[in-house]
């Protein structure tokens, strides 16, 4: 499969804007859903660095237990990648906070000879150059937990000619192929079709950070508890779900919490 070059370099940054002053701020094409879902649930964001259904903005302590998660799992000694799924990847932060932090745990191994990451969106397929613009991060918050995954960057720009700050060459890459390989991410689907596709006790994670807000809003309550009942399915003994911390309603609903312990809110561990 081709990959394309990171970025664009910063001698030809000028006349990249003056060609392409259109695409100066490129985002998402974005699914009318989650416009639907950002009028009806205004505290919904997009996923971003270290953020768990909180301000934008703001830093979130919660994230921490959610790290602590990704390095029980991935931290242990495994002959094969362990799964993990991605719901709603929105622009992409998210999972690259995820890779990060697992990244970080590596110790001389490869991310792909450590985790098969899958994806959902309702979302296009988004191209190298989005990719990698939300490979940057704007804050200190990612130091805490991942360090050594991010660099300082004096070869690319975006929209200055300052040095940013960005994820590893080897996290971007493994993003792009990932997100490339339609066996691994669909695209512009809906999570209620795309939980069903998957094999039981297949994931060793689940992440599904603001996605019940969505199915709540075009399907209704009851589909939320279906949802919820498929990611146990799919989700290994031993493995955990990772969604909205205030979800208890739709928990107690689904019954899923007879079968799971609870680590926080919005974490769960399949007996």
């Amino acid at each position: 499969m081709y990959i394309s070059p990171l970025y664009i370099t910063s001698p030809n940054r000028n006349t990249y804007l003056q060609n392409n002053t259109k695409r100066a701020n490129i985002n998402f094409g974005e699914h009318i859903d989650l416009e639907r879902l950002r009028y009806h649930f205004p505290k919904v964001t997009e996923s971003c660095f270290y953020r768990r259904g909180l301000n934008f903005d703001k830093p979130s302590e919660a994230f921490g237990h959610v790290a602590n998660v990704l390095k029980a799992v991935f931290s242990t000694d495994s002959k094969f990648p362990k799964k993990m799924l991605i719901a709603g990847v929105g622009n992409s932060k998210e999972p690259y906070s995820y890779l990060a932090i697992i990244n970080s745990q590596l110790n001389g191994k490869s991310l792909y000879d450590t985790v098969d990451m899958y994806s959902v969106d309702l979302q296009k397929l988004p191209d190298c150059r989005t990719l990698f613009k939300s490979s940057v991060y704007n804050s200190s918050e990612p130091i805490t937990y991942a360090k050594q995954s991010f660099i300082t960057d004096d070869k690319h720009i975006i929209d200055n000619n300052k040095p940013i700050n960005r994820v590893q060459n080897s996290i971007y890459y493994y993003m792009l192929r990932a997100y490339n390989n339609p066996t691994k991410a669909k695209w512009e689907t809906p999570i209620q079709q795309a939980i069903k596709t998957y094999d039981s006790n297949f994931f060793e994670i689940i992440s599904a950070n603001n996605i019940l807000p969505y199915v709540k809003l075009t399907s209704g309550d009851k589909a939320c508890a279906e949802v919820l009942q498929e990611m146990h399915r799919c989700t290994t003994p031993g493995g955990y779900i990772i969604t909205d911390p205030k979800i208890y309603r739709f928990t107690k609903e689904s019954g899923i919490l007879e079968k799971m312990q609870k680590i926080e809110d919005g974490i769960y561990k399949k007996i």
